[in-house]
């Protein structure tokens, strides 16, 4: 068989142009510190590199929801401990009312300060997060989860019961926004609170077990639960062995 001389000429020229591409690559390579410059390079290897930057990405997501649950949890252990610690104060006040004692000024400014105390858990219900969305409304951010009426002196709850989650790895999710009535309130939203009509300040009001008479005090605007738990602690104080139980007829208005 007899080779041409061009044919020679064209195959060494093509060996010296891939050569040169060679050395093009090689010095791209050194120059970006890269072992793949372009797609073409290695296709298999491309694929591998692209699924491992996608797992980066989502672990650093992952890693900056977790730090944002870190400062919301950080934000409402801080907050709820107020919280419990003005509903100490209001119980403290609770006692002292209850002292024959005491004259009806006396009560009337422990009235006042008991109102002060829960308008500052109002406060504390309606707390908001760095981007300003209220954290005890549910799925509601964007509305205070929390409103008094300046008539009634009811207070409201105007968010919902969704808990919305995110992500902090593949299988788990933590509670990002939460339902407000779960942590300041026990009674259904229907029966929330109630104005007691011709009460002012704290008064005594009582009721007799068998034999025994049960003392307890309440004050205006006192919800249901805080009645329900006056009478409780009458009775346990009294001796009598018994739960106490908020049941409220009708609609509430």
């Amino acid at each position: 068989m007899k080779i041409s001389s061009s044919y020679l000429y064209n195959k060494s020229l093509q060996n010296i142009q891939t050569a040169q591409s060679d050395v093009a690559k090689t010095r791209e390579q050194i120059a970006t510190g890269k072992s793949l410059v372009r797609p073409s390079d290695d296709t298999s290897k491309l694929r591998n590199i692209e699924m491992l930057e996608s797992q980066v990405r989502k672990l650093d997501s992952f890693d900056r929801n977790a730090a944002y649950l870190q400062d919301r949890y950080g934000l409402e252990e801080t907050v709820l401990s107020s919280a419990s610690d003005i509903i100490i104060r209001i119980k403290e006040l609770a006692i002292q009312a209850a002292n024959d004692t005491l004259s009806g000024a006396d009560r009337d400014i422990i009235a006042v300060e008991i109102t002060s105390l829960r308008d500052e858990i109002i406060s504390i219900a309606n707390t908001r997060d760095v981007e300003g969305n209220f954290i005890f409304g549910g799925g509601k951010t964007d509305i205070e989860a929390f409103v008094k009426s300046n008539v009634t002196g009811k207070v409201n709850y105007q968010g919902d019961n969704r808990e919305t989650s995110i992500a902090i790895s593949n299988t788990r999710s933590l509670t990002k926004n939460r339902d407000g009535t779960t942590i300041f309130q026990t009674a259904p939203r229907q029966e929330q609170t109630f104005t007691l009509a011709g009460i002012s300040g704290v008064g005594k009001s009582n009721f007799k077990v068998g034999s025994a008479v049960i003392e307890f005090s309440i004050s205006a605007n006192d919800s249901t639960e805080a009645i329900r738990s006056a009478i409780q602690q009458s009775l346990e104080s009294s001796g009598i062995s018994g739960t106490a139980q908020a049941v409220v007829a009708g609609a509430a208005g």
